[in-house]
């Protein structure tokens, strides 16, 4: 019972850890305060244009949205030049249907990634 007792208390501070650690992982601190952060595009799926809602602190210097295909292809990158809630539209012209991963690189160093599917 004492030997079960001590292998659950080390599990639950295990579980505690990897959730801090994951929450870390899916923002990038750039100001030790101020997370950069990526949301889900809107709509998704879409067909004519989905907008991308990010945040950037103005701490950042430099912020790129990046579109690559399901291969791993770069077909576009968006130079994001605000600060605080800001938003890029993809327009669906111009991209084919299919399946799209994006990516929020701040510095120099990635924010998140997400995907989106373009239906015509």
């Amino acid at each position: 019972m004492k030997e079960q007792q001590t292998i659950i208390e080390m599990l639950s501070s295990r579980i505690e850890n990897l959730e801090s650690n994951t929450s870390k992982e899916k923002s990038t601190l750039i100001d030790g305060t101020t997370p950069a952060s990526l949301d889900q595009n809107i709509p998704n799926p879409f067909s004519e244009n989905t907008s991308i809602h990010m945040f950037i602190p103005g701490t950042v210097s430099r912020a790129t949205l990046y579109i690559y295909n399901m291969h791993g292809e770069q077909l576009k990158y968006i130079a994001v030049n605000g600060r605080g809630n800001t938003t890029v539209t993809i327009e669906g012209h111009s991209l084919k249907a299919g399946m799209y991963l994006y990516a929020l690189v701040t510095d120099g160093k990635e924010v998140d990634t997400k995907k989106m599917i373009l239906t015509k």
